[in-house]
């Protein structure tokens, strides 16, 4: 399912693909690569809590504060029973080193 011009990066329209999910939907399953490009699913963290921060870009200030905020307060909380999965663009394996350079 494709839904256009659903936000804009520096006012370029973007075209989002997938349902409009709510709180509390069920989230469907997805395939993304991890740090290593080792595929993850949702059924890889089965059982537990999951936490997920979407940004379109690590590249922009406010993505850049978001994944900064979001993982310095996970690495505070979560526990072995919960499971971060930060999605974007670069991918994550490059996360580390923009928000170093950021800082």
């Amino acid at each position: 399912m494709e839904r256009k011009n659903v936000f804009a990066v520096k006012g370029n329209p973007l075209t989002l693909i997938g349902p409009d999910l709510k709180a509390g939907d069920k989230a469907p399953d997805f395939s993304v690569l991890d740090n290593a490009s080792n595929p993850v699913t949702l059924q890889s963290s089965a059982g537990k809590v999951r936490l997920f921060s979407v940004v379109p870009s690590l590249e922009t200030s406010v993505c850049d504060i978001q994944t900064v905020t979001f993982n310095r307060r996970a690495a505070e909380t979560l526990g072995r029973h919960q499971a971060l999965h930060r999605l974007g663009r670069p991918p994550a394996r490059a996360s580390p080193l923009l928000c170093r350079q950021s800082r």
